[in-house]
C-alpha cells in the first residue's frame, strides 16, 4: 500500500453507525474505536465540514452507541472524554519533545476516577518488571492483544502489525503479571488517587483516599521509608 487515504468525517460516522447496528447481536462486551478516537480533520471536498463539526458529529455518535454498550477508546481525544469507558494505549512515557527531569503520570492523574486506562499491549515487550512497576505507579492496567490461532493467520489482514497474539504463548505471562500486579491493586482499586510524591530519585510514593500507600521503588538498590524497607525493583503496600 503506497497511497492511504482517510474517510470524509461523514462516512466515518456512517460506517460506526452501521458496524455497530449490523454487529450488536453479538453481545459484544465493549466495542473498541482505533483512529475515529485520536484523529481530527476537516473535511472541503464536498461542501464545508470544519473540525467544530466533526467534533460534534464524532461525539454524538459515540453518545449513541454508549447507550448500549462499554466504549474503549484508542489514545482518545479530550472531546470524546465523556463516552468513553476504557483509555486503550495510554502514554507510559514522556514525549521527549521536551527536557523534563522525570516522567509525570499527569493524564493518568486527571482520568483515574473517570475511566479505566490501560498501559499498551504487554505482548510488544511491555511486560519487564520496570514496565509492571510503571504501570503500578501510574495506576494504569496491563492489557494484551490476543487470538487463539497463529498471528500468521493475520499477515494478509488490516491486522497485520499485530505479529504476536497467540494466547498459549502468553498464558503464563498473564498469570504471572496478575498475580504480582494484584497484590498492590487489590488495595487500592476503586479508591481515588490523592497524591504522589518522589521521595528519592527512582523512589515513588503514590497515595490513596483509602489510606493505603503504595511505595515503588525503580532502583537496583533496597530503599527505607519510615522504617519499612522496599526491595529494589519493587513495591511495598503501606498502611
Amino acid at each position: 500500500v503506497d497511497v492511504i487515504f482517510f474517510a470524509t468525517p461523514q462516512k466515518v460516522r456512517e460506517w460506526m453507525v452501521k458496524n455497530f447496528f449490523s454487529t450488536y447481536h453479538l453481545n459484544a462486551l465493549s466495542y473498541t474505536y482505533e483512529g475515529v478516537s485520536s484523529l481530527l480533520y476537516s473535511d472541503y471536498s464536498r461542501g464545508e465540514t470544519d473540525k467544530d463539526e466533526v467534533i460534534d458529529m464524532y461525539f454524538d455518535t459515540l453518545s449513541r452507541i454508549s447507550e448500549f454498550t462499554k466504549i474503549n477508546a484508542v489514545n482518545p481525544n479530550q472531546y470524546l472524554w465523556a463516552n468513553v469507558d476504557r483509555f486503550l494505549q495510554a502514554p507510559m512515557f514522556n514525549s521527549q519533545h521536551l527536557i523534563e527531569t522525570d516522567t509525570i503520570p499527569f493524564l493518568q492523574l486527571v482520568l483515574s476516577e473517570s475511566m479505566e486506562i490501560y498501559a499498551t499491549y504487554s505482548n510488544f515487550s511491555f511486560y519487564t518488571r520496570s514496565d509492571m512497576l510503571r504501570m503500578l505507579d501510574y495506576h494504569t492496567y496491563p492489557s494484551f492483544m490476543l487470538t487463539n490461532d497463529p498471528s500468521f493467520e493475520l499477515i494478509s489482514t488490516n491486522s497485520s502489525h499485530f505479529y504476536s497474539t497467540e494466547y498459549s504463548l502468553y498464558q503464563d505471562l498473564i498469570v504471572d503479571m496478575y498475580t504480582y500486579m494484584n497484590g498492590a491493586y487489590q488495595y487500592i482499586i476503586g479508591s481515588p488517587w490523592t497524591d504522589r510524591q518522589v521521595i528519592a530519585p527512582g523512589v515513588i510514593l503514590n497515595t490513596y483516599g483509602n489510606g493505603v500507600s503504595l511505595l515503588i521503588n525503580y532502583t537496583d538498590d533496597s530503599y527505607t521509608y519510615l522504617g519499612q524497607t522496599v526491595d529494589a525493583l519493587d513495591y511495598l503496600v503501606l498502611n
